[in-house]
């Protein structure tokens, strides 16, 4: 089983994210989920426990064998769930159990960080990201829920924005 998590997380986090939008800089599971778990750190304050750093790590590493599937997809493919927890569970990786609260931080936390990549190519002059941008802002704005989750999604946004208006 060892050597099955090791090659699905390998393969998952080469895998290109954005692949069905023009992009400047290639994208990887790995660079976001490293991304996402850093701001789980910051959301949290500091104090998550081991369980969402994990998640938030191998969050995306059923990519490896579907694919980035964009978003608006994803929410339209019944049983998308499932199928992710069945290459999961085959490789042998982890059944985290998470709050739901830390359900709720690693999604605000997966939607900052898309934002964040969006400015950076908006910034860079790819105004085809604007939308994907526009999407995550109002996706993350309504999952901060505490004064930091606040606090981190307000200060990303006016880093992003001012990225943007460059």
């Amino acid at each position: 089983m060892l050597g099955n998590r090791l090659d699905l997380y390998r393969r998952g986090s080469m895998v290109r994210r954005y692949h069905t939008c023009t992009t400047i800089n290639t994208d990887t599971v790995g660079r976001h989920s490293a991304g996402v778990a850093f701001l789980c750190w910051e959301l949290t304050g500091g104090a998550c426990r081991a369980e969402l750093m994990m998640a938030a790590i191998i969050h995306d590493v059923a990519e490896a064998e579907m694919g980035d599937i964009p978003a608006p997809t994803k929410r339209a493919i019944n049983n998308l769930g499932a199928l992710e927890s069945d290459i999961m569970s085959k490789a042998g990786m982890p059944d985290i159990s998470l709050t739901i609260d830390e359900q709720r931080i690693l999604k605000l936390a997966d939607c900052i960080e898309g934002m964040w990549f969006c400015a950076t190519e908006i910034g860079m002059g790819n105004l085809t990201m604007t939308s994907v941008y526009v999407r995550y802002r109002e996706y993350a704005v309504d999952l901060a829920r505490t004064d930091n989750e606040r606090q981190v999604y307000w200060m990303i946004r006016h880093s992003a924005e001012s990225i943007i208006d460059r």
